[in-house]
């Protein structure tokens, strides 16, 4: 039939299928050399700084791109499939559940690049934010191998990156979903070299609150192995930080003090309820 040409082709989402393809783009985002065709519409509703740029009459208005050079080019592609899908995908984190494999070619995009990781959170760890892509690096499952150790350092550090261009381009979605990446590789794969590595990155942004928060709070669960770190004395710790930091170690103590009252009156709950348990037993002899 004539109409049969312009029937999807594969089961994405409308703005999925554009991102793949990038037909009818209209916009470019360029950095450090790379330009990246985008659908304006799309972009300049995601992000206020770029509208603002577009529709203020400036340089971006007229010649239909936008430059970010503070920022790497992936950390750029993986911002625009945000944009796209709400949600990104880093190269060679684990997939838990891979999506078919007619999904999974879906978004190999040459603009794009191959292969990334499927979406994980803490809330719904990657069966709902299933990333549209292969695997491009397998990843070794074992928690204390060392390639596995560097990778998530690296991914750790791809999603500081994250968060620190959606506050650039003012994205709070792509913060607040960065961050949830970052809280869970910290709960589930801890490494204290990965953890430093992450927060240097962490002081050299602007500073998102939730952020320092966030370190500021896994800072205090681990602070016995941090100050042993020679890369820990070297930090030039901001003072925000540094308030935030000793706020938890703070209510980390007093939780401490609590659990071991508690832990005291059990004890001695159990001794009497013991001691009259043996009294009955010997009255009864």
């Amino acid at each position: 039939m004539a109409g049969d040409k312009h029937k999807p082709t594969t089961n994405l989402c409308p703005l999925a299928q554009l991102l793949k393809t990038m037909k009818y783009s209209d916009f470019k985002i360029k950095c450090q050399g790379e330009e990246f065709p985008v659908h304006k519409a799309i972009v300049c509703t995601q992000s206020p700084v770029i509208a603002a740029a577009v529709d203020g009459g400036f340089r971006e208005s007229l010649t239909a791109s936008f430059n970010i050079e503070d920022f790497d080019a992936e950390t750029v592609r993986l911002t625009i499939e945000f944009m796209y899908t709400q949600k990104y995908s880093t190269i060679r984190q684990p997939a838990v559940d891979e999506a078919p494999e007619s999904e999974s070619k879906s978004m190999a995009n040459p603009e794009f690049g191959p292969g990334a990781e499927p979406e994980s959170s803490p809330e719904s760890p990657s069966t709902d934010d299933a990333s549209r892509t292969a695997p491009a690096t397998p990843m070794n499952d074992d928690p204390d191998s060392s390639a596995n150790s560097e990778s998530h350092k690296d991914i750790l550090v791809q999603h500081v990156h994250m968060n620190g261009i959606g506050d650039y381009l003012a994205i709070l979605g792509l913060q607040e979903r960065a961050n949830r990446h970052i809280a869970h590789i910290l709960e589930t794969k801890w490494s204290t070299s990965g953890f430093m590595n992450a927060l240097t990155e962490v002081f050299s942004l602007d500073g998102d609150t939730a952020l320092l928060e966030l370190m500021a709070t896994n800072a205090a669960l681990h602070i016995d192995e941090l100050v042993e770190e020679d890369i820990y004395d070297a930090l030039d710790i901001p003072p925000t930080f540094s308030k935030l930091l000793v706020k938890n170690l703070a209510a980390r103590q007093l939780s401490l003090a609590q659990e071991n009252r508690l832990l005291g009156e059990l004890s001695r709950k159990t001794d009497k309820s013991g001691c009259r348990q043996m009294e009955a037993i010997l009255n009864a002899v």
